[in-house]
């Protein structure tokens, strides 16, 4: 058992994730940790079937949080955002003034449609952070610095 598992559900009213079927979405920071075997042959209705998770090397390894305490959705191929949906409390993004649903137009003076999702986990690990928004008409530069000296 993993214990507190960090899990994002999304508030989206219309696309993909706004199916009201699921509660959650689980990452593959979580998937990775197992050995998985979908057995259709057991079923206990039409639709669904039986998911065995065995533990496999990975299940062990603890979790690495963001250093900014914050995520966000990767919209920039169709509405040319990333878009904050979870902050953590306390964390270097609140303290900054980053808000839930706030559009993140560009990271550091780069335009986040250039930033392709190889690109992201090592950029955001790089700080002081310029990070240009949009919340609702106005745009606002929210600047965040690690606690750690870099």
């Amino acid at each position: 058992m993993i214990a507190k598992p960090i899990i994002d559900y999304s508030l989206n009213d219309s696309g993909a994730l706004s199916d009201r079927d699921y509660i959650a979405i689980i990452g593959n920071d979580i998937w990775r940790r197992f050995n998985m075997t979908l057995d259709r042959t057991l079923t206990d209705s039409e639709r669904n079937a039986i998911l065995y998770l065995n533990p496999n090397k990975y299940f062990a390894q603890t979790d690495e949080f963001p250093i900014l305490g914050m995520n966000f959705v990767d919209r920039s191929k169709t509405l040319g955002v990333w878009i904050v949906n979870c902050i953590y409390e306390n964390s270097i993004a609140e303290k900054a003034g980053l808000q839930l649903g706030d559009k993140i137009l560009k990271w550091n003076g780069r335009d986040i449609s250039s930033i392709d999702i190889f690109e992201q986990q090592g950029i955001i690990k790089k700080t002081p952070y310029n990070i240009l928004i949009e919340r609702g008409t106005e745009h606002k530069l929210i600047i965040m610095k690690s606690s750690k000296t870099e």
